[in-house]
């Protein structure tokens, strides 16, 4: 995941890096790396693209993180942003 964020991450194309950003905080949270997953989808909320924090509640896979205080705090700070998947 980091090869992929370093050959096309967010900051050399922001369509492609951000799929590549969103993969890699999937790879965190599979092995364990909740806080640096976290930070990623704080980085990815804080820009506009194909995340909001509606589809972070309904998506099982982030189940596991969903109790940490640092996860309700992003989605409370993000809560009233709208993204590219709720226009």
């Amino acid at each position: 995941g980091r090869k992929g964020n370093e050959i096309l991450g967010f900051n050399k194309d922001a369509i492609s890096g951000f799929y590549a950003e969103m993969d890699m905080a999937r790879i965190l949270v599979m092995v364990g790396e909740y806080n640096e997953a976290l930070s990623i989808l704080e980085f990815l909320l804080s820009h506009t693209g194909y995340i909001s924090t509606e589809l972070l509640k309904i998506d099982p896979f982030w189940d596991q993180i969903r109790d940490l205080v640092a996860y309700k705090t992003i989605i409370s700070k993000f809560d009233n942003q709208v993204g590219m998947s709720g226009v």
